[in-house]
């Protein structure tokens, strides 16, 4: 089901955004198939919050899921989560544990980029030992796109691996995303 939702995604996105996005069934799917998509008992438990978005009045440039720790976030604008991202292209997206750029934004302005670079670069030396010994190896991933937020997923990216929507394997989605919820995890034991 992974599999499908991404594909889903990056199959139509480009053609739905042309469309408005109030009411749009791609809009409605990439908000609402999560909760079916994420069933297992592990995501049943009130510790995370999984949330889906296509943008919130006009259509984001970089559609994302992401899933949040309750105890460390329960939004993207600020703390650590989970996310897969896509490409402005649609040709990939990246699993990804990254941070929230809003909060940066907000709260230093114009050395917002300096600060969220030194706090990645931070955690990125803090979990080297599980990012070495994992599929995470990228710490820089490339959305496409220069918009604001998609630089600042850029920026705020922890640890990623990509994914070519050509190439995808749903078995190897979920483990892969069972393994960044362990290097997740080890992030929250240390905060």
């Amino acid at each position: 089901m992974l599999k499908e939702y991404v594909t889903t995604i990056t199959n139509n996105y480009l053609i739905e955004k042309n469309l408005s996005l109030k009411n749009n069934s791609l809009a409605n799917y990439i908000r609402t198939e999560p909760k079916k998509i994420f069933t297992n008992d592990f995501f049943k438990s009130n510790q995370y919050i999984i949330k889906g978005s296509a943008g919130q009045g006009n259509w984001a440039t970089i559609p994302w899921l992401a899933i949040f720790d309750k105890e460390i976030t329960e939004k993207a604008e600020k703390g650590f989560y989970i996310v897969y991202l896509f490409k402005s292209n649609m040709k990939g997206f990246y699993l990804s544990l990254n941070q929230g750029w809003t909060y940066y934004k907000k709260t230093f302005n114009h050395t917002a980029k300096k600060e969220i670079l030194l706090v990645t670069s931070n955690w990125q030396n803090i979990l080297a030992p599980y990012i070495n010994n994992s599929l995470f190896k990228e710490k820089r991933i490339d959305l496409d796109k220069k918009n604001d937020l998609a630089k600042g997923y850029e920026l705020g990216n922890i640890c990623a691996k990509y994914y070519d929507s050509t190439k995808l394997n749903n078995d190897e989605l979920k483990t892969d995303l069972f393994n960044l919820i362990n290097i997740y995890r080890e992030l929250k034991r240390k905060l």
